[in-house]
This record gives C-alpha cells, sequence and structure tokens, in this order.
C-alpha cells in the first residue's frame, strides 16, 4: 500500500513521541523537539504496519466537529449523523431533533443562548442515553454498586475513570454515534478493573466489546 502523508510536529514540552491517525485517516507524529531525522524515521518504520491499518481503517471516517458557529443552517453532529440546524422566534425554548434537522426555538436567538442551550440539551440527551447502559454494563460485569457517574466538558478525551472508580464522561457523547459512545463508557467502566492500558485491561475490554 502506498505510505500516507505524515505530519511532524516538534514540541519542546515533549519528552517522549506519539503516534496518531486520526479521521479521515490523518497521520501525525509527535515529538520532543530535538529529536533527530534518523529516529524519526526508525519510528515510521517500526509502526508502519500499524500505521497502514488504521490509515485504511479510517480514511472513510469523518470526525464529529464540536466547535462550530451557532447559527441557522449550520451543520451540528448529533447521534452520529450531521444536522442542519434550523432557529426559529418562540416565548418558550425548546429543541426538537426531526430527519437531518436540529430545529431550536428561543426568545433570543443570540450565538451565545443558542449555544449555551443546545449544549444542555446534548448534556441532557447523554444523560438520558448513559444511565440504562450503566445499568447494562454494571450487571454484565458483576459490579456491587453503581459507579459514580457524571458529566463534564472534558478537554483531552471522551471518558475519565478515577482511582476512586469516580467516572467522568464528555456531555457531548450525544452527537457521536451511540455505538461510540457505548464504546467510551465500557471503556471507563473496565478501568475500575485494570487501571491502566496493559493486557489484562485489553483482554477485558476486547471481550466486552471485539
Amino acid at each position: 500500500s502506498e505510505f500516507p502523508p505524515i505530519e511532524i510536529k516538534r514540541s519542546p514540552r515533549r519528552r517522549s513521541w506519539s503516534l496518531q491517525v486520526g479521521p479521515g485517516g490523518q497521520v501525525l507524529l509527535s515529538v520532543p523537539l530535538l529529536y533527530s531525522e534518523s529516529k524519526i524515521q526508525e519510528i515510521l518504520k517500526k509502526h508502519e504496519s500499524w500505521i497502514l491499518k488504521k490509515h485504511r481503517k479510517l480514511m472513510g471516517v469523518n470526525p464529529v466537529r464540536l466547535t462550530q458557529k451557532w447559527c441557522d443552517g449550520e451543520v451540528l453532529h448529533f447521534s452520529g449523523k450531521p444536522h442542519v440546524l434550523r432557529l426559529s422566534h418562540a416565548a418558550s425554548p425548546r429543541v426538537s431533533v426531526e430527519e437531518g434537522v436540529l430545529h431550536c426555538e428561543m426568545p433570543n436567538l443570540q450565538m451565545k443562548w443558542v449555544k449555551t442551550f443546545i449544549e444542555e440539551f446534548f448534556a441532557e440527551e447523554t444523560a438520558r442515553m448513559m444511565q440504562p447502559l450503566l445499568l447494562k454494563w454494571a450487571s454484565r460485569l458483576e459490579l456491587k454498586k453503581l459507579p459514580p457517574l457524571r458529566l463534564g466538558k472534558l478537554r483531552r478525551s471522551w471518558g475519565l475513570c478515577r482511582s476512586d472508580g469516580r467516572i467522568t464522561l464528555h456531555w457531548h457523547l450525544s452527537r457521536l454515534d451511540p455505538e461510540f459512545a457505548e464504546y467510551v463508557l465500557v471503556h471507563e467502566l473496565c478501568h475500575l478493573f485494570h487501571m491502566n492500558h496493559g493486557p489484562g485491561f485489553k483482554k477485558l475490554l476486547t471481550d466486552l466489546i471485539p
């Protein structure tokens, strides 16, 4: 297979390298500022098969944008699908979803108020979606009690499990395909048994969601 283009990002703060393949197949190698070209080529050569595999898998995946203009006609993702935002004046605020359209009715259609109200809608939908999934997977994992679950606007991940068992999920998970959102929850529940991404964690997660 033809090797995909690689973006190399150097950073004086970075102490080790990381390799990522994102939606659309974009490949990013982040390295410390003083990494030599030979060291970079060594990393790429060693992980060539992994890069090609991930690149092929993600070529047809479109990224879900979480930042945009909150105005009429803007495209927002909800439940993994693009929806056109339609705004209209109304005495009482309300959000409704039809095929490919997300309607928002509000007294004040200024962008900041629209953004706040729709983000609250996404958070409410995430909470509604996650509660039955938490019960489902807690039962399958034979947990003695439900772990504390909260939603937050995480900056760098979709989910987080703390060493005391508290789980935080991104409040915009309802914007992803439900299959991916469920995977995030299961991923974090697996950390209740393994607080790392080692072989034990990977086996448990793969057994639950191949």
